[in-house]
């Protein structure tokens, strides 16, 4: 099988292979992503962490058919921060991935009008 039948097709080889060549970090992931990626290794966060050296700082995942998580009721300033911090570290990472996709189309335009300007 390959990552994307593994991930349920949340992740793609391409981002694998960014992510073994550090041309990606893991901790600019979605949390989806994340989640589809340590479920295919069936990994826990703290494998991951031991594994790459990291401190994601994001605690375990829920298994299935655990009960959902309540939210988190920030417990001082700096948890809150924490939290704020994480929400627009997601929304970098999504913007990311929309550069990305965009990179990809602009690409395929330019090759399209060299093609024109050739004829």
């Amino acid at each position: 099988m390959d990552v994307g039948e593994l991930t349920g097709g949340v992740m793609n080889q391409k981002l694998l292979s960014r992510l073994e060549n550090n041309h990606a970090e893991i901790q600019d992931l979605r949390v989806v992503k994340l989640a589809a990626l340590l479920s295919a290794l069936r990994w826990q966060v703290n494998d991951l962490e031991t594994a790459t050296g990291l401190d994601l700082n994001l605690g375990e995942f829920p298994q299935p058919g655990s009960p959902p998580l309540a939210p988190a009721e920030p417990s001082d300033d700096r948890r809150a921060r924490l939290d704020l911090e994480r929400s627009v570290d997601i929304g970098i990472s999504k913007m990311r991935d929309e550069l990305e996709r965009m990179d990809e189309h602009l690409a395929a335009l330019e090759a399209v009008v060299e093609k024109l300007r050739l004829r």
